[in-house]
Formats: C-alpha cells, sequence, structure tokens
C-alpha cells in the first residue's frame, strides 16, 4: 500500500526493477522498489493504503522477493525511521524478537557459565601445580 500519499512521479524499470515513486508534499517523495508489478501509473493520484504494486524480484541483483522502500526529501536520501516512527514498532514488540531476545539471554547465561567454569579450571590447575612444587620441595628437603 502506498503511505500518505498524494501524485506517482514516476512508474518504471530501472536498476531497482519495477519501480513506483511517490510525490507527497514538502519535498519529500516515496520510493517503492523490485515489484513483481504495478498496478499506477506516472501522474496518477494515490490514497495512503491504496495498492500500488506487488512484492516481486525485480532489478539488476536478483535475490529472494522483498521490498526496497526509500524516503527522499528534494531528491536525496533521507532516513525513513523518524517520518515512520509512529507507525512503527520494535523487534521486541514481535514474536521473533521475543524470541531472539529469550535466545540471546541464553547464549549470555551460557557465556557466563563458560567463563565461571574456566576460572575454576585455572583455580584448580594452579593448586595442583602449587601441591606439585610443595611435593617436589619435600622430596627435596628429605635425605
Amino acid at each position: 500500500p502506498a503511505s500518505v500519499a498524494q501524485r506517482v512521479k514516476r512508474s518504471r524499470v530501472g536498476a531497482g526493477g519495477l519501480m513506483v515513486i511517490i510525490e507527497h508534499a514538502h519535498g519529500l517523495s516515496s520510493a517503492y522498489m523490485h515489484l513483481s508489478d504495478y498496478t499506477v501509473q506516472t501522474g496518477d493520484r494515490v490514497e495512503g493504503g491504496q495498492q500500488i504494486g506487488r512484492v516481486g524480484r525485480s532489478g539488476i541483483k536478483r535475490s529472494s522477493a522483498h521490498l526496497h522502500f526509500e524516503i527522499r526529501k528534494d531528491d536525496r536520501h533521507i532516513d525513513p525511521i523518524p517520518l515512520l516512527a509512529p507507525y512503527t514498532f520494535g523487534p521486541r514488540e514481535t514474536w521473533w524478537g521475543q524470541r531472539a531476545e529469550i535466545i540471546e539471554k541464553g547464549r549470555r547465561k551460557l557465556r557466563r557459565v563458560k567463563r565461571w567454569r574456566d576460572r575454576q579450571a585455572k583455580r584448580a590447575r594452579s593448586a595442583a601445580e602449587q601441591a606439585a612444587q610443595k611435593a617436589k620441595a619435600k622430596l627435596a628437603e628429605s635425605p
């Protein structure tokens, strides 16, 4: 779906495959690339939420189907996150994000356990070396 909308600036084939660029107010535009097809033409007016195409894998570097999304201000790329923040959610708010956090907690715990075991092994080696040195010293003292 189109983001809050205005007019289709371009719908064409380029390095980003089939793409649609939508012109918004204040010099902003949004680009949607690697589409399998698009349903709008240059000059069309679009509304927020309107379908403008389908996700695909078109373009120079072929990979699995995905959407390349950009926001531009006066034809220069800008970070879209500040503009989209009210409409997004963090990874912890998804099932996969929560799962990844649980996995990472488990990994951290395993690393702590490994460090603890390494310290215990080092202490045991040190104690064994000291005991061996004492035994050698006693043997050296005895006639």
